[in-house]
């Protein structure tokens, strides 16, 4: 399989922090990347080699990341990981994957993912307006990390899930913090 060149940017401590590295990806996905989120086969390939990457410099994002929750100031129990590409530009391909540093409490990880989303409505508006190229956002399920076929829960549109099965699963924890985002206070 023929092989490019890739950027990946990792941005931590709300982007006063970035890691950059440079990553050989099967060239098709940058040849083809207009087909990012209409093309099944596409998004399956994307999503298993980004996020070996993301996976790869995950304990170095850790470490170049904020110790305390960067919506509570809590301690930092993990990181939320958000993925958009840039592959289609043939002069400089591209990841980017912003780090915020996350405690356990679940209303924390759907403020941040929310606040995330507006992040990237923001890059869709630029979108619209010429200023930015299309972005593909990877989302993980909730339970198990998979991320073919992953669906946004329709009410808070903060955490994804593979399937019907293993939302019923996390229901029981996810609903004391699932609101929709205009329920959200500041």
């Amino acid at each position: 399989m023929a092989t490019a060149p890739a950027r990946f940017e990792f941005y931590c401590n709300r982007g006063a922090t970035q890691l950059d590295y440079t990553h050989d990806v099967p060239q098709e996905l940058i040849s083809r990347a207009t087909l990012a989120g209409k093309d099944g086969a596409y998004d399956d390939l994307f999503t298993k080699v980004v996020w070996s990457v993301v996976k790869e410099r995950e304990q170095a994002c850790r470490i170049a990341s904020n110790t305390r929750c960067d919506n509570c100031g809590q301690p930092t129990a993990r990181v939320l990981q958000s993925t958009v590409s840039w592959l289609h530009k043939p002069n400089d391909p591209s990841i980017g994957t912003w780090i915020l540093g996350l405690c356990d409490k679940g209303e924390c990880e759907i403020q941040l993912r929310q606040r995330m989303g507006s992040t990237l409505l923001q890059i869709g508006a630029d979108l619209n307006r010429g200023t930015a190229q299309s972005c593909t956002e990877l989302l993980m399920c909730n339970v198990c990390g998979e991320t073919a076929g992953s669906k946004r829960c329709a009410r808070c549109r903060a955490v994804a899930y593979c399937g019907k099965e293993h939302q019923r699963s996390d229901w029981r924890r996810h609903k004391e913090s699932c609101k929709c985002p205009e329920s959200q206070t500041d």
